[in-house]
């Protein structure tokens, strides 16, 4: 009877933990080179490439070109739950739609972008030259924390399951 359980639990976790990951060749777009993707909460995907801003609402079969292009290309892509869009970089600055991509417009956030992360509780995290900026009602305000005077951009941002939000910096401390 042990034998039986060790034996039906021994192929259980062997089915359990065995996965296949497969992969399938999409509709595009094929314009230049895919830099970011993110998929909002309605299932829309969206590609920023060196051509500018694509979507597709009918999982990568078929493109749309969005309108969307910056001049120095995208430093990051991401959508918040309430399917707001946003994206931007440190020349350009931050934009966002809040159309699903139909229409872009640049936020009221102030200087450059580098970075951005949708935080818990749908805020957003834009990290910039010296500081950390978060808004909690879908880019209509921000509230900066400045993290240094040091000459340094903030290129990446992240939270843990505390809570905690991490920074990491680029740039040229001390001077």
């Amino acid at each position: 009877f042990i034998r039986m359980i060790l034996l039906v639990s021994g192929i259980c976790c062997t089915q359990l933990a065995a996965q296949t990951i497969s992969w399938s060749k999409e509709g595009g777009p094929y314009v230049g080179s895919i830099q970011l993707l993110t998929v909002d909460p309605s299932g829309n995907i969206f590609a920023s490439t060196s051509a500018g801003m694509y979507r597709s609402s009918d999982t990568g079969k078929s493109w749309f070109a969005e309108g969307m292009s910056l001049e120095f290309g995208a430093s990051f892509l991401v959508a918040d739950s309430a399917n707001n869009v946003y994206t931007g970089n440190g020349t350009e600055g931050l934009y966002e739609s809040t159309d699903r991509g139909v229409s872009w417009a640049r936020s009221s956030f102030a200087g450059g972008a580098y970075s951005a992360v949708v935080l818990s509780g749908n805020r957003v995290c834009v990290g910039g030259y010296q500081a950390v900026s978060i808004s909690s009602d879908g880019g209509k305000t921000w509230s900066a924390s400045q993290l240094t005077t040091d000459h340094v951009d903030v290129l990446s941002v992240a939270e843990d399951n505390l809570g905690n939000i991490y920074a990491g910096l680029e740039g040229f401390p001390g001077t």
